[in-house]
């Protein structure tokens, strides 16, 4: 592996201290509710549908494998109520596997057909008047042929010879599948399916800290996700270039990943890199598209190298009206165009975004190379940015469903008289699939607090399961 000096002298990396970085209040945008926007899909008289996992927009997903089998569900949405039942069959693909690695220049395995198990032999049903199909189960179970530590691919796509009628919208007609074996490992995968982010501040928390909580009955990891917090947007004035800007503590996370980062990953917990939006008037809401290509192509290189798992994008505290020339203040193309770009970029990595400042910009409908495409189907998750508050507004960003979204972000800095557990009681009952915390420090024992919403979330209680992790750097 390449070392981070190296990248640097290679004029690929531009690391830059950061200031200590504090959350704070802001004005949020006007609320907008309302259902996914399909119509940029439809012509007259045309029926499209396409393939998803149910409670979500992406066509990639993340699994972690370990002694249980697991299960997802598979169901067509369509642009228009069905004009009559049908039937519409979906099989296994191995060939779209082979293209992805092709394409993406990825290497992947192929999961074994002989582990999965797909519902009603793959035929879906469609209802007459309904705009989605009924769903079915996909299961995949463990094997000998597995091998621990590696990473598999499945795909399942839409057997064109039996749409009838309907039309396949584009970008829709496959779901990938992307599988970490962990043999013995009991991994993330929660049957309630709400997935735990943590973001560990590079100041004041340790990685390792993540993956002491476990579920007292399954074992399993009440974390999923680990946000590195945080590298930035930078201005390198000299080059007029917009470059990753990376502290010495997160250099150091990075240099170190098999001490800090590996670890966490053979559990089955995900880590991500957080970018965040600078002083310097820089950040994900006013960068035109040459600088986001370069600026993906930084982050990607930070990515590959030290083997992380995905991006998270956190348009904070950027004073735009200080962008340097020739950076506009406001391009209402940037934030969504980071996001496409990175998706096409790195379309198996995870994209979350952190919901302040510019995140208007992900509204609406976006061409995505010359496909219509709406930002709940390129972002893997998001979240309210307001800690002790809670928030529905999930379809601000256009095509997010509620499994995709957080309510209820809790800062661990700040437990005394905190609001916090109440609000997380009730991310499950409202139906939604992100349980979002900031900044573990170091040293803290959150055992209690955690334990004051777990049940409620995953009906078991949390419990340690090794040390309380000290920072060492």
């Amino acid at each position: 592996m390449k070392t981070f000096l190296e990248y640097i002298k290679k004029g690929l990396l531009f690391p830059a201290l950061l200031a200590t970085v504090i959350f704070a209040n802001s004005c949020e945008d006007a609320v907008v509710m309302g259902v996914a926007d399909e119509s940029p899909y439809t012509t007259i008289n045309d029926t499209y549908l396409s393939l998803k996992p149910e409670g979500t927009q992406r066509d990639l997903i993340h699994l972690t494998l370990s002694r249980e089998t697991l299960y997802r569900n598979l169901q067509f949405h369509l642009t228009r109520p069905a004009a009559a039942q049908g039937t519409i069959r979906i099989t296994p693909d191995e060939e779209a596997i082979e293209e992805f690695n092709r394409t993406n220049f990825t290497d992947y395995l192929p999961f074994p057909q002989s582990l999965v198990t797909i519902g009603s032999s793959g035929n879906i049903s469609v209802a007459q008047g309904a705009t989605s199909s009924g769903a079915i189960p996909i299961s995949f179970q463990t094997g000998t042929q597995l091998v621990k530590g590696e990473k598999y691919l499945f795909a399942v796509t839409v057997d064109e010879s039996s749409l009838g009628e309907y039309k396949l919208s584009t970008r829709a007609s496959t779901v990938y599948f992307v599988i970490d074996y962990l043999g013995d490992f009991a991994g993330t995968e929660k049957d309630s399916g709400i997935v735990g982010i943590l973001y560990i501040d590079n100041g004041t928390g340790n990685p390792l800290n993540a993956m002491t909580y476990v579920l007292e009955d399954s074992g399993k990891q009440f974390f999923d996700i680990v946000h590195i917090f945080a590298c930035g947007f930078n201005y390198d004035s000299e080059n007029k270039r917009v470059v990753v800007g990376m502290n010495k503590n997160i250099a150091h996370i990075l240099e170190h990943r098999d001490k800090y980062i590996r670890p966490l990953q053979e559990r089955g917990i995900k880590v991500c890199i957080s970018l965040l939006g600078s002083r310097m008037g820089v950040g994900p809401a006013n960068l035109p598209d040459d600088i986001i290509k370069d600026f993906i192509g930084q982050v990607k290189t930070i990515i590959d190298t030290y083997g992380l798992d995905g991006i998270d994008f956190d348009d904070e505290w950027v004073e735009y009206s200080k962008a340097p020339y020739p950076l506009p203040s406001s391009l209402a193309t940037s934030f969504p165009g980071l996001i496409m770009e990175a998706r096409r970029q790195m379309p198996d990595k995870l994209i979350t975004v952190y919901y302040i400042g510019e995140t208007s910009q992900l509204r609406g409908t976006h061409d995505f190379d010359g496909t219509p495409v709406q930002m709940g189907e390129l972002i893997d998750y998001a979240y309210y940015p307001y800690y002790g508050s809670y928030s529905t507004n999930y379809s601000n960003i256009t095509g997010l469903t509620p499994m995709q979204w957080g309510p209820a972000p809790q800062e661990l800095t700040n437990l005394d008289g905190d609001t916090s557990p109440a609000n997380a009681r009730r991310v499950r009952s409202g139906g939604y699939g992100v349980n979002l915390c900031y900044d573990m420090t170091a040293g803290l024992d959150y055992t209690d607090f955690f334990n004051e919403f777990s049940e409620s979330m995953y009906d078991e209680k949390v419990v340690r399961d090794g040390p309380i992790y000290q920072k060492e750097w």
